[in-house]
């Protein structure tokens, strides 16, 4: 459909009721639907002896009534009318503006968001027929389940007149007179026009009729009638029916749940096999509730083996807790081998940012802490509690160079955040937990459910008698292997590692193996996973321990067919359960990685392995394969395939994430081989390739890619989902880049995999920023903001220095740490100490503002797109420029080079000006192919530049005209770069990436 203006369509409408009136004129609003059709309000026109239109720009169209179109004012018909402007001075026809209707019967009941009413309210009271009265946006809402009985619509908007009456009353007699007839759009779609002020629904409550109500409902009388001739409206409006109408809101797209939600269903069905109902616990279940609505920080639950620990949270977690309650959980398992800390920010990251509606980032520490810090903010201005809940304290396996899962746990709890773990008695906390945390509680005591004592003895009896009974060399075969996997195995894997891969199994072995783990071994063992996938494993941890402990069952032995075993899947290629026919067990895809914590060496060579990468993806998820990738980099920092196989899986992890097709044979080597391509790892792309070609069947086998990075490409930090326009470099080193979304994230370059932390976010464009000589950030939006930001602290609340009446485009730091700031036409001067104190006004330029910078006589030099460059001098705020240089074209970006030369990057060169001689003009380095978009400068003096080429290129400024170095290329223009205290370089562009040059 063919848009118009917005604005070119609302109109105030004017109704003469005559001479003879007591009130000769009605003021409504409108808006031109189609053509020269005016929708309004029915009570705004009915009786009217003449009706004239004004436009924003208070022309006058006379505009014909005509009575077929005229609703009911008082019902029960809609009060709608359609008006026809006939003036000849009204030379235009606007395309029909697109219609919708609110749906009124989705599952969710989601509001319709970010819905306008735009028209003329009377907000000062006043007779005159030529009044002039300004428009209104009023930006809302509409609840969709509000006002059913009636059919209406209520609009809850931001703005409110002063004090309305106290009664319903129609509009032409509250403080929003005027406002009748006002379009109600929402996503540039009309919705219907407002009617009256509902008073006791709050003095922003305004109803609406919806479109809808043109045509009766036959599954709601109640709503109305409709018109007598609906289809002759529908016409006029510019569609053919009710049918074309647009149906808001939108749904919004299935976000994939975290895949722990998963993992925690399968882990519930299995206790409730065990345990099918949580009995006498009524008085710590409503503990926990009451704790997870009050002011605590910290809850800790202890109790010995077979207390019930772990079936008393999972009920908290999944029934217990009260509605206002978002919770977020970890059930720690050294029987599963999922019991670290790298697992605990695989399971919790991606719970919190669903929770937060982002999209999970990669799973480390800092990402935790900032979304842990988002998600209590949310908590706290929605009125709700946050609960993070941890079993199993006790149980972490504390693998070699990763922190403990107790040093994880948030400092900032309390008001509305909260913590609660469980643990046996007499824990001892690792050495990582500081000695101020507030994990530092008094622990909460639980008694035993009745007979856990005997269950817990009639279990280790079993496993006692079944290796000392008949067929006690079948039970101590398959016991002995599950104490050495620490993890669930099927029948179908301890029938193959019993074989040793040398015989082929029978029937007779499969059954008698099944018989033992689901019969005879049912009180120690317990099932986990679907049926078709059922999987057993020690029933406590308890029993594991007991069995660990048994020197028949610890035999290494056990442990070497696991790693044989593992060994010849290696042998097939790992091939994917989801490939079809027997693929790689589960065990050695999900689990095996974390029991090799004590055999870096093996994890390194599983890791290294992108056969194996690509099917613990499919099989395990991306967060799990990370964490495991992320140790082994770190326990054989050596190890080129380890680093190839991390900082490709890192490159891909958004592509590699639901709902992208993870079973479709071949996708996960497929992107991982364009990953690999594209940052020159050759070896482990000729790998993957080789095994894409020898895989049966069609397959798409990837030869060339067209985004090819140069050696200098040190490695790609992260992405925006927009573009990146501005990158500065804290003085730690980390890096902060600013997106068109409004986003500020935090890139650490010496841990490229890391994934960017979310800093906060402006209104609109983040254009320019700047490092304080205290560390703070200072930044500039298209929503004209000047926001400080304390960079050790993600996600708290920025202060606001103040505002600019535009964009701000540029900013720099003068020597006494005050902050200059370019607008549209004005360089203002702000006091970082003094946030509120409002600025100082530099200086105007004729042209807006593209670029500024301090020079080192601490001057100020500025251009527009006037392209002029001018200097300030700040000791003399607001007076005119004191020197003049020659035209630089619009220059975009400015550096200062050594020597006190300065560099500036034009609308197509890269140019250097000597400052000692302003007359002299530019000397020309070269050119991009298009704009030059950002200049920095190397610590050798020599000028990194970026463009709308998407090149990085690297010039000599005392060899104008020479070939650059280029560094290489982003995927469209590259806005932004910075160079770090090392002299790498750091740039970010349209396509969103900030990568990192060496």
């Amino acid at each position: 459909m063919v848009a118009a203006d917005l604005a070119a369509r609302v109109v105030e409408v004017i109704a003469d009721l005559g001479a003879a009136a007591d009130s000769r004129y009605r003021y409504g609003s409108g808006c031109v639907a189609c053509g020269r059709t005016v929708l309004t309000a029915a009570h705004v026109v009915a009786g009217a002896e003449s009706v004239v239109v004004r436009d924003p720009g208070k022309r006058e169209y006379t505009a014909a009534v005509d009575p077929r179109f005229i609703g009911d004012a008082g019902g029960p018909g809609p009060d709608l009318a359609l008006l026809e402007i006939d003036d000849p001075a009204f030379d235009r026809a606007l395309p029909p503006i697109e219609l919708a209707a609110v749906d009124r019967d989705s599952a969710g009941g989601e509001p319709v968001e970010r819905c306008h009413v735009i028209g003329y309210p009377w907000f000062a009271e006043t007779g005159s027929r030529i009044a002039v009265r300004d428009t209104v946006d009023a930006i809302g809402f509409i609840p969709v389940l509000s006002k059913l009985a009636a059919g209406l619509l209520s609009v809850q908007v931001t703005i409110a007149p002063r004090a309305l009456p106290p009664q319903e009353t129609a509009l032409g007699l509250s403080e929003w007179s005027g406002m009748s007839g006002a379009p109600l759009v929402a996503a540039g779609c009309l919705l219907g026009v407002v009617t009256e002020h509902a008073a006791r629904e709050g003095p922003s409550a305004i109803t609406a009729v919806p479109l809808t109500a043109l045509q009766a409902d036959p599954a709601h009388d109640e709503w109305g009638p409709g018109v007598a001739d609906p289809a002759a409206w529908w016409s006029r409006l510019g569609v053919e029916g009710i049918g074309d109408l647009r149906r808001l809101p939108v749904p919004a797209s299935p976000r994939p749940e975290p895949a722990y939600l998963a993992t925690l269903r399968r882990f519930g069905q299995t206790l409730h096999q065990r345990m099918p109902q949580l009995l006498g616990r009524d008085r710590e279940m409503a503990d926990i509730a009451a704790f997870a609505v009050g002011g605590a920080g910290y809850r800790w639950l202890v109790g010995g083996p077979f207390t019930g620990k772990t079936a008393l949270l999972y009920e908290v977690v999944t029934a217990g807790l009260p509605d206002e309650v978002d919770v977020v959980c970890y059930f720690m398992s050294r029987r599963a081998s999922d019991a670290s800390s790298d697992r605990f920010l695989a399971a919790v990251v991606p719970q919190l940012a669903y929770l937060c509606e982002v999209s999970p980032p990669v799973a480390n520490v800092d990402q935790y802490h900032a979304l842990w810090e988002l998600a209590d903010d949310r908590a706290t201005r929605g009125g709700r509690h946050l609960l993070l809940v941890v079993d199993g304290l006790d149980e972490d396996l504390l693998p070699p160079g990763s922190p403990s899962v107790a040093s994880l746990l948030p400092i900032s709890a309390g008001a509305r955040s909260h913590v609660l773990v469980a643990s046996r008695p007499h824990p001892e906390l690792p050495d990582d937990v500081p000695a101020r945390h507030p994990l530092r509680v008094t622990p909460t005591l639980l008694s035993p459910f009745q007979g856990a004592l005997e269950l817990a003895d009639l279990a280790k009896k079993e496993v006692n008698d079944l290796t000392h009974g008949a067929d006690a060399d079948l039970a101590a075969d398959v016991l002995g292997l599950l104490t050495a996997a620490a993890g669930p195995l099927s029948v179908t894997d301890l029938v193959a590692l019993r074989s040793g891969g040398h015989d082929r199994p029978t029937a007779a072995d499969t059954l008698h193996v099944r018989q033992l783990v689901e019969e005879r071994a049912a009180r120690s063992l317990e099932p986990v996973g679907s049926p078709d996938g059922r999987r057993y494993q020690f029933a406590h941890s308890s029993l594991l321990e007991y069995a660990q402990a048994n020197q028949d069952l610890r035999n290494p032995e056990f442990r070497q067919r696991i790693h044989d075993w593992a060994g010849r899947w290696r042998d097939a290629g790992w091939p994917a359960p989801a490939d079809g026919g027997q693929g790689t067990p589960w065990y050695l895809l999900d689990t095996y990685p974390a029991t090799l914590a004590a055999d870096l060496p093996r994890l390194g060579q599983l890791a290294g392995d992108i056969g194996w990468v690509s099917a613990a993806i499919t099989s395990a998820g991306i967060d799990p394969v990370l964490a495991d990738l992320r140790r082994a980099a770190a326990a054989n920092p050596a190890d080129d395939k380890v680093s190839a196989a991390l900082v490709t899986v890192v490159g891909q992890a958004y592509n590699l994430r639901p709902p992208q097709p993870l079973d479709q044979p071949g996708y996960n080597l497929r992107q991982l081989w364009m990953q690999a391509a594209e940052l020159a790892e050759d070896d482990l792309a000729a790998d993957i390739r080789g095994r894409l070609e020898s895989r049966a069947g069609p397959c798409l086998v990837p030869r060339w890619t067209t985004r090819l990075a140069s050696s200098a490409l040190a490695a790609e930090l992260g992405r925006h989902e927009a573009r990146v326009l501005s990158v500065a470099v804290l003085a730690d080193g980390r890096v902060v880049s600013g997106a068109d979304d409004g986003r500020l994230l935090i890139w650490a370059p010496d841990d490229p995999v890391a994934g960017g932390v979310e800093l906060g976010r402006h209104g609109s464009d983040v254009n320019a920023m700047a490092v304080l000589a205290d560390g703070r950030l200072a930044s500039g939006g298209g929503d004209g903001r000047v926001l400080l930001w304390e960079p050790g602290y993600p996600g708290s609340e920025p202060a606001e220095l103040g505002r600019h009446g535009s964009d701000v485009a540029a900013m720099a730091v003068l020597a006494d740490g005050r902050l200059v700031t370019a607008g549209l036409w004005e360089l203002l001067i702000w006091d970082p100490g003094d946030p509120g104190a409002g600025p100082v006004l530099l200086g105007r330029h004729s042209g807006s503002l593209r670029a500024a910078t301090v020079l080192a006589s601490g001057w100020v030099v500025a251009c527009g797109d006037d392209g002029r460059m001018l200097m300030w001098d700040p000791a003399y705020p607001g007076t005119a420029q004191a020197e003049r240089f020659g035209w630089a074209g619009v220059a975009r970006a400015m550096t200062v080079l050594p020597g006190g030369r300065l560099a500036t990057g034009s609308s197509w060169d890269v140019l250097v000006w000597d400052l000692g001689d302003p007359g002299s003009g530019p000397a020309k380095l070269g050119r991009h192919d298009g704009p030059a978009l950002s200049v920095a400068v190397l610590a050798d003096g020599k000028v990194v530049s970026g463009g709308y080429d998407g090149r990085v290129l690297a010039w000599d400024p005392d060899s104008p005209g020479g070939e650059p170095d280029e560094l290489g290329r982003h995927d469209s223009s590259v806005r932004a770069v910075a160079v770090l205290p090392d002299g790498r370089v750091v740039s970010g562009g349209d396509d969103g990436r900030v990568l990192l040059w060496d």
